[in-house]
């Protein structure tokens, strides 16, 4: 009875030294910013960016044609996601990179080279 215990107990910590967090930068530098870099034929990577021009981005309003960039962005990342549904994979489908977005967009990825 012990050895279950303690088999379960393994299991549980070994799945959880597995997972992965996509929402902060691997070992981040201090005073540096960060973005995140999804694209569709690659694996996700932070980019560091230069931290005075992503806060004058942040303030200024964007244009018609900045909105219409990002909602066809956002349309095309939907579209993604319902993809990788239909595949198996376990993503929710709200046109947002998040977690369950970036792995199962890895292992598609890795399934998709063999």
């Amino acid at each position: 009875m012990k050895t279950v215990i303690l088999f379960i107990i393994i299991l549980a910590f070994s799945d959880q030294l597995n997972a992965q967090n996509y929402d902060l930068p691997p070992n981040p530098i201090e005073g540096k910013c960060y973005v995140k870099s999804f694209k569709y034929d690659k694996k996700f990577k932070w980019k560091i960016i230069d931290c005075e021009k992503a806060k004058r981005e942040a303030v200024k309003e964007k244009s018609t044609r900045e909105k219409l960039k990002d909602y066809k962005e956002r349309v095309k990342l939907i579209k993604y996601q319902e993809k990788l549904v239909k595949l198996g994979y376990n993503v929710h489908i709200n046109g947002v990179v998040d977690n369950k977005t970036i792995n199962a967009h890895h292992k598609y990825l890795k399934k998709k080279r063999k």
